[in-house]
């Protein structure tokens, strides 16, 4: 049974006398959702025991609350077995301390170009000229909601998030996007015109909000992504050779070099921004999104690779002893708030390679007995 026949299956055991309660263009619940669905094993599972534990929370809860519970609860019975190297294990310590306090630096830039330094934990409200009111929530999202009003001068609003960090925003729209470490967005306040379009340099991944008579449009250095209503990865950081656009869910238009590709669930497209070639493939879309839920997923993963990913989030630089070592490949699991050095110790433990870090540079080398 394919994984959106379960999903389905399951969704309508657990749902099917709430379904017109249950708002399914929620961004929590199309979260809920997309996790499920990824998470999903082929194997039967117990359905009736599951609800019984699902009643007891539901006695107790409003119904999204109850929603999120039902996840929490499926998600570890339906969970897709993989053997890795490493194994998953709970975060430490020091990765929750490093979770709690990852937006620390994320910038605001307003229209006037004042700053709002958006700190961990804070809570606060801005009033836009009446227009717009912008709020951070659970300190680790800022959501936009439009106001009713005949004003249509377009304004812009940049979000800044720095190496160690996380962050998500809900456009005016309801579009969720959630922003990787070194990562910028620069985008309208409010929506008007025929598309939405919203300029990115880094890496984002967004749930777009379906309108089809305003395509989202997503714009990475020469490189232009059309979506109607969809979940897609798009990797852009300007220190990059390549650009690549990784689709979860629905379909997406990948513009480059005057080229259209269309994109459909499991496929990436690399546009090679020397050579202006692209090259499109089917992936394992889990690899290249679970950054946003807090871990990454390598199969056959090049250490190079690997490295990009791991410069990007630690703000780090990297060099090689020689060319072999870039080509090395990892199967794995790894939390992403961890201590860099910790990360990289389980990594060698499992190749005949060492890391030496030095200050702000990691050094690749053979591991010598």
């Amino acid at each position: 049974m394919y994984r959106d026949e379960l999903f389905e299956k399951v969704w309508k055991i657990l749902f099917s006398d709430k379904k017109d309660q249950v708002d399914c263009s929620d961004p929590e619940i199309r979260g809920i959702i997309r996790r499920m669905k990824r998470t999903l094993t082929t194997t039967e599972p117990d359905y009736k025991s599951m609800w019984k534990k699902l009643q007891v929370e539901q006695q107790r809860r409003r119904l999204k609350l109850f929603v999120r519970w039902s996840a929490a609860v499926i998600l570890p019975v339906l969970v897709l077995s993989v053997s890795y190297l490493w194994r998953n294990e709970e975060p430490s310590l020091t990765s929750m301390r490093l979770a709690e306090n990852a937006p620390e630096g994320v910038r605001l830039i307003l229209s006037d170009s004042s700053i709002v330094s958006l700190q961990a934990r804070q809570h606060f409200e801005i009033v836009d000229d009446e227009r717009m009111n912008v709020r951070q929530d659970r300190g680790t999202r800022l959501v936009y909601k439009e106001r009713s009003v005949s004003d249509t001068v377009v304004r812009y609003n940049t979000l800044e998030v720095p190496a160690m960090a996380d962050y998500q925003i809900q456009l005016s729209d309801g579009t969720i996007v959630y922003m990787n470490a070194k990562s910028r967005l620069h985008y309208p306040v409010a929506f008007y015109g025929e598309e939405r379009k919203v300029y990115l340099e880094g890496e984002a991944y967004f749930e777009v909000t379906k309108d089809s008579l305003h395509p989202f449009v997503v714009q990475a250095s020469n490189v232009t992504v059309r979506v109607l209503g969809t979940s897609f990865n798009v990797n852009a950081y300007p220190d990059s050779e390549k650009m690549t656009t990784t689709l979860e869910e629905g379909k997406v238009q990948v513009v480059y070099g005057g080229m259209e590709n269309i994109l459909t669930p499991g496929k990436q497209l690399i546009c090679k921004l020397s050579t202006n070639e692209i090259e499109m493939r089917e992936v394992d879309t889990e690899q290249f999104t679970s950054w946003k839920d807090g871990y990454y997923v390598f199969y056959k993963e090049t250490l190079e690779n690997i490295m990009e990913r791991l410069v990007h989030w630690y703000g780090v630089e990297v060099s090689y002893q020689n060319e072999e070592l870039r080509k090395i490949e990892f199967v794995g699991r790894l939390h992403r708030y961890e201590r860099i050095d910790y990360l990289l110790k389980r990594m060698a433990d499992t190749q005949n390679v060492e890391f030496v870090i030095n200050g702000n540079v990691v050094e690749v080398k053979n591991k010598t007995d």
